[in-house]
């Protein structure tokens, strides 16, 4: 009994020291005082004790400025830190914060206010004395400048732009990789333009520019590309685009100055190999429709030296082929024809025209056999002394190919051939994917080529509720997909409203949705968690959308997604975005509570996406581009509801985007972090006065302030209020800013 009383005493005490040292503690912190804590001169009046922090360093933002420093060089136990501004250096400063980390970032500033800091260490015996002071002038960023343009000239390059308010310099940077790593060629240029000496004959170069100031700077321009060149050539065709459609590109570019025609080449994707399809080019468009498969008329191969024309076959003139072809004879002779050397760019099935002359009233046939394969039979009907043409599907391979035709065992001749060309779909496989280049010539030569655009000439299924299409239903269409299939496949949608719900699944990548109008084209659905299924249980969000994307390298264009199941009904999805590489364009998202979901990397642009609570929402990576974003609720919305994993660096990123409302909408936020992580940035947004100036909310966790990434920069209008944004949120650096690229946002794992 004693020894268990001992040992109850000396508990007793042990809790009872304890409770001494947190009151003393506590009392410490009384003395120290609340962030609002009265003036003070930084003299006498303050215990000097040792452990002063080191290298107080300021680092200005818009209304904000980030303050770190170095603990004391002793290392003695530091139980806080106290952080003091003033805006005079020899003037009273007041405490800010009490802070337990060695940075901390002060928000609410005036910009063009410079601010002085010192920061004190505290420990259980006081207070140390104040640091070297920091000073900082927060600052708005200048625009960026617009307008870029280059020249190219011989191992040199001018790069010129438009003029930015504020600015009194401009910095000039250049790389060879478009929208990443670019290093600065000059600095404090104060024309609007510059020539860049420094460059090889070429090579392609990518130009940035960015505006300062004493006190600011802006972000990047967006690039403008150069190639120089030692002629006087024309210059590179820039603007190219591209629609492709079912074995057909049809490609337009803009003008060149001083070019007289185009050149068009193609290539693999990626490959960085083209190959002239197309010359003398008088305008700004092309469609491509043939393969550069082989010379135009392959009867000139046969006449070539170490071609056979066997058992008496003779070459003669025909008056009546085209361009004065020459038909080759075979005659009533048992004989070869062959022809070596027959080129294309890509391995797969091509599509032959074979123009012939048949006189007989009886139609002929021929075997056909490629690179020495299995024969074929082909028919050719008569023609009563006409050319006529067929068409036949052969297999070749990428590089030189051999096409034999021959009399068949029955002894029935082969008929008479005008020539073998390239025609239909030869050379664009429906689902493979080209580069495509363009050039511009002119009497003193012909410029380097523009920059390769990619497009994948597909297959095309149509759809239209009226019954003149190949399907009266979306999901149809897309059910008619195979499963695993490894070519595109475009669905052109006509206008009209699909009361349905449509999956694309995991196992059907490649899919594009093309709609005839973006505000024509609906797919709609009205489900939502409150909606009962016929047994009476609740649907389940998923259960809810009305377009599930899980096929990877998913496109949208010109169409809207719809859930009209009506505000105030829960979460009703018009879309569940998950399928790695999805692109959107000019599509129309409507609905109210989670509009869409969106997971791994999604791009969208020009796009416009309404709703009222977390109505994008998710862990995507994804990059929005000149998008609108409507907020639709009247008090109290939130835009994104992010769900960023910690390892993931950029989360959604908007750029050149704006933030609109309906009439009297007010108190929206930009988010609000559904994980902790959260990453959401947006950049160069206009936004209306609908949001709230704080601008964020942490979803009633105040630990998610520690860790949510909410970033903002160079936002306009009447919504754009950076000295009443969250202290926890970050305005950018135009450095910082710079880093927002697409190819930075996106590059990552494919999946």
């Amino acid at each position: 009994m004693y020894s268990i009383m001992t040992k109850n005493l000396e508990e007793f005490i042990r809790k009872s020291i304890s409770a001494i040292v947190c009151l003393l503690l506590l009392l410490s912190w009384i003395q120290i005082g609340s962030p609002m804590a009265s003036s003070v001169a930084f003299a006498e009046d303050i215990p000097s004790l040792s452990g002063v922090p080191t290298n107080l360093m300021a680092k200005p933002r818009n209304s904000q400025a980030d303050l770190t420093w170095n603990p004391p060089v002793e290392g003695y136990p530091v139980i806080a830190y106290g952080l003091y501004r003033s805006t005079d250096p020899a003037g009273a400063y007041s405490k800010i914060a009490d802070v337990m980390d060695t940075k901390y970032r002060d928000f609410g500033l005036d910009n063009g206010t410079r601010y002085y800091y010192k920061v004190t260490s505290v420990s259980v015996g006081g207070e140390s004395a104040p640091s070297a002071d920091a000073a900082v002038v927060p600052m708005a960023p200048l625009d960026a400048p617009t307008g870029l343009t280059a020249i190219s000239g011989d191992g040199r390059a001018t790069i010129r732009w438009n003029p930015v308010a504020g600015a009194e310099s401009y910095n000039v940077k250049r790389s060879t990789d478009n929208g990443q790593n670019y290093e600065t060629v000059v600095s404090g240029v104060t024309d609007l333009q510059y020539t860049d000496s420094t460059v090889s004959n070429g090579t392609r170069y990518y130009y940035v520019v960015s505006a300062a100031s004493p006190t600011t700077a802006s972000a990047n321009s967006a690039s403008v590309q150069v190639v120089p060149a030692p002629s006087g050539a024309p210059g590179i065709p820039e603007g190219v685009q591209a629609v492709a459609g079912d074995a057909q590109v049809i490609l337009t570019w803009r003008e060149v100055s001083g070019a007289v025609s185009y050149t068009v080449k193609r290539g693999a994707f990626g490959s960085g190999q083209y190959e002239t399809i197309a010359t003398g080019i008088p305008g700004t468009s092309y469609q491509d429709a043939e393969v550069p498969a082989g010379p135009p008329a392959w009867e000139a191969e046969a006449e070539a030296a170490g071609n056979t024309l066997a058992g008496g076959a003779s070459i003669v003139a025909c008056s009546a082929c085209s361009g004065g072809n020459k038909v080759v004879n075979v005659g009533n002779n048992s004989g070869t024809l062959q022809f070596n050397g027959v080129n294309t760019g890509t391995t797969g099935t091509q599509s032959m025209t074979i123009y012939y002359l048949n006189g007989d009233s009886t139609a002929r046939t021929a075997l056909l056999s490629v690179n020495g394969g299995a024969a074929t039979s082909v028919s050719f009907p008569s023609t009563g002394n006409t050319v006529d043409t067929i068409t036949v599907n052969v297999s070749l391979n990428a590089g030189s190919n051999t096409i034999k035709f021959y009399t068949n065992a029955a002894g029935v001749w082969a008929p008479d051939f005008d020539k073998i060309s390239a025609g239909g779909s030869t050379g664009i496989v429906n689902g493979v994917t080209y580069d495509y280049v363009i050039s511009a010539v002119n009497a003193l030569g012909e410029s380097y080529h523009s920059e390769p655009i990619a497009v994948t000439p597909a297959d095309v299924l149509v759809v239209a509720n009226d019954g003149t299409g190949d399907f009266t239903t979306i999901q149809a269409a897309i059910n008619a997909i195979p499963a695993n299939n490894t070519k595109r496949t475009v669905i052109y949608i006509r206008n009209g409203v699909y009361r349905e719900q449509i999956v694309v699944p995991a196992n059907k990548p490649y899919v594009s949705l093309v709609g005839e109008s973006a505000t024509g084209t609906i797919l709609v659905y009205n489900l939502n968690v409150n909606s009962k299924k016929p047994d009476g249980t609740p649907y389940s969000t998923l259960e809810t959308v009305t377009a599930v994307v899980q096929g990877k390298d998913f496109s949208a264009e010109n169409m809207t997604i719809q859930n009209d199941s009506g505000q105030g009904t829960g979460q009703a999805l018009a879309g569940f975005l998950s399928g790695d590489r999805g692109v959107y364009k000019n599509v129309r998202f409507l609905g109210f509570q989670d509009t869409i979901y969106i997971e791994r990397r999604q791009y969208f642009k020009d796009c416009y996406i309404e709703g009222d609570v977390d109505y994008i929402y998710g862990p995507a990576t994804a990059f929005f581009e000149n998008n609108e974003l409507h907020n639709n609720r009247l008090n109290g919305g939130y835009i994104t509801a992010a769900s960023t994993p910690e390892t993931t660096t950029y989360g959604y990123v908007f750029v050149n985007s704006k933030i609109t409302s309906n009439p009297g909408v007010k108190n929206v936020y930009f988010g609000r972090p559904w994980r902790p992580y959260a990453a959401v940035t947006f950049i160069d947004t206009m936004i209306d006065s609908s949001i709230a100036p704080y601008g964020w909310n942490n979803w009633g966790d105040s630990t998610k302030e520690k860790t949510a990434r909410y970033f903002e920069y160079n936002s306009r209008g009447p919504g754009a209020n950076p000295k009443a944004r969250a202290g926890w949120s970050k305005q950018l650096t135009p450095e910082e800013a710079s880093q927002y690229t697409v190819q930075n946002v996106m590059k990552g794992t494919d999946n």
